[in-house]
């Protein structure tokens, strides 16, 4: 199994817990994915290949009720029942991999290029950013919360 992570499930994110032991990852700047602020977490869209992203591939060789029960998991935490995110498929240098897109439109919500770099900013650096996109967003999630 093939997985692309760009935000809370990259190494040492808030959520790598979550990703099985014993896989084997790299991160690189992948072509054909735009991320989003959203703010605690980052969202992503499929883009054109001129739209990069520093992300992670994780390489797992499980067996298929391992895979199974690991999707399970990763769809409760990125709301795929809620239609938050969705399964999705990226053309990678390894090969076609699963990654996980934001269902929302993203229209001025600021883009990104690395969740790491911007978890680096301060606070004041973040605000600006956010101002100039225009205004902190809220909802996202609220919406399907009841």
């Amino acid at each position: 199994m093939r997985l692309v992570v760009y935000g809370t499930l990259r190494r040492g994110g808030a959520l790598s817990y979550a990703l099985p032991r014993g896989g084997k990852f790299e991160t690189i700047k992948l072509s054909g994915l735009k991320l989003y602020v959203l703010g605690g977490c980052p969202g992503a869209k499929l883009g054109s290949t001129k739209d990069k992203a520093i992300v992670d591939i994780w390489e797992f060789n499980c067996s298929k009720r391992t895979e199974a029960m690991l999707l399970r998991k990763l769809d409760i935490m990125e709301g795929v029942h809620y239609g938050l995110y969705k399964r999705s498929y990226i053309n990678t240098p390894r090969g076609g991999a699963l990654v996980y897109t934001i269902c929302e439109d993203m229209t001025g919500y600021p883009q990104i290029k690395d969740w790491k770099e911007w978890q680096k900013k301060s606070e004041r650096e973040k605000m600006k950013i956010l101002m100039k996109a225009g205004g902190i967003k809220v909802g996202i999630y609220t919406r399907h919360i009841k």
